[in-house]
């Protein structure tokens, strides 16, 4: 009975479990790496891949239509300003406290604005990685908008497949006011910028995940944030750990031979689209399996990999519920505890 009650409590994580979702999104990222197995470039079917895993989820928007159109119209741009600023630390900071911090504001605001900002953010996080001049920023860009717009008509293709109804509004424990929007806004910025200036002056190849985990884990209440940044931690620390273990027990020639790197990249993109709205733990897991199979697909380290997006995970959660804490024991008292 102990047994089959922790099965039980186990398998709860891991529920609901939207397969129409899965089925509905996920072939539009596999037709981007399939690209790349076709064209042997794979580094742009990686971008797209990405590109396309993101707006996927705008399926389950209240407005999906306009939601995944603006969520592709600002991530062209994030990609095209990210690349062009992220040789400039000091305005690239800048530009990302800015955008942290009205996608903070914009969550007390409305869930899909907040949706939107949050894909373009990260867009400008990743696009730090790729920095270069105007062509190539163009290049990665155009590469971004594509992938986008061709993910946005495979969904719009299969949605026939019945949804049901999805949640349409955040749940959000204190009201819009100014004061609030002030107070929610700094924090995101002070969590976004504190985990840039740690991961980054750690010399961390890909140091953007840490603000990237900043942003996300973020909550109005500062036990909320604790709770999402502590599920989001075992997650991505089981979700890579499967990934690498996977990456050294089966050999790089059936893996990558066989192309099954790719279809556990498709696979995991599937799962994190069924798991959007279970536990936020089995949800980071899908989606760090996936980040770590794309990079492996993409001929990257699989454990290094999980080794930067585990540390980036701890410096970017702990940013935030150290930046939340000290908010809710402030002048922010009456919005962050």
């Amino acid at each position: 009975m102990i047994l089959r009650a922790r099965l039980d409590k186990l398998i709860g994580y891991f529920r609901p479990f939207d397969w129409r979702h899965m089925l509905v999104a996920a072939p539009g990222m596999a037709a981007c790496l399939i690209y790349g197995l076709v064209t042997g470039d794979t580094l742009t079917a990686a971008i797209a891949a990405g590109s396309a895993f993101s707006v996927g989820f705008g399926l389950r928007r209240y407005r999906s239509v306009r939601s995944m159109l603006g969520c592709v119209a600002l991530m062209t741009a994030a990609a095209l300003i990210g690349s062009l600023t992220a040789g400039n630390f000091a305005l690239y900071m800048v530009l990302m406290a800015g955008a942290a911090a009205a996608c903070a504001c914009f969550a007390l605001v409305d869930d899909d604005l907040w949706w939107v900002a949050l894909q373009a953010t990260i867009a400008l996080m990743l696009a730090s990685h790729y920095a270069g001049d105007f062509h190539a920023a163009f290049a990665r860009a155009s590469v971004v908008m594509a992938a986008g717009l061709f993910q946005m008509a495979c969904v719009m293709a299969l949605r026939r497949i019945p949804l049901g109804h999805p949640e349409t509004v955040l749940n959000i424990p204190i009201p819009a006011t100014k004061r609030a929007l002030l107070a929610y806004g700094g924090v995101a910025a002070l969590s976004v910028v504190g985990a840039m200036l740690i991961a980054y002056g750690l010399h961390m190849d890909k140091a953007y995940w840490a603000p990237m985990t900043a942003l996300i884990i973020l909550k109005p209440k500062y036990h909320l944030t604790r709770q999402r940044g502590f599920e989001r931690l075992a997650g991505n620390v089981l979700g890579c750990a499967i990934a690498t273990g996977i990456t050294f027990v089966i050999p790089q020639n059936i893996l990558m031979g066989a192309n099954l790197d790719v279809v556990l990249c498709v696979l995991g993109s599937g799962a994190s689209y069924a798991l959007i709205k279970a536990r936020y733990a089995a949800f980071s897991l899908a989606v760090s399996f996936t980040v770590v199979m794309l990079l492996y697909s993409a001929h990257a380290s699989a454990l290094a990999g999980s080794e930067q997006r585990i540390y980036a995970t701890v410096i970017g959660g702990l940013t935030s519920i150290a930046v939340m804490w000290l908010a809710s024991r402030t002048i922010a008292r009456d919005y962050a505890m």
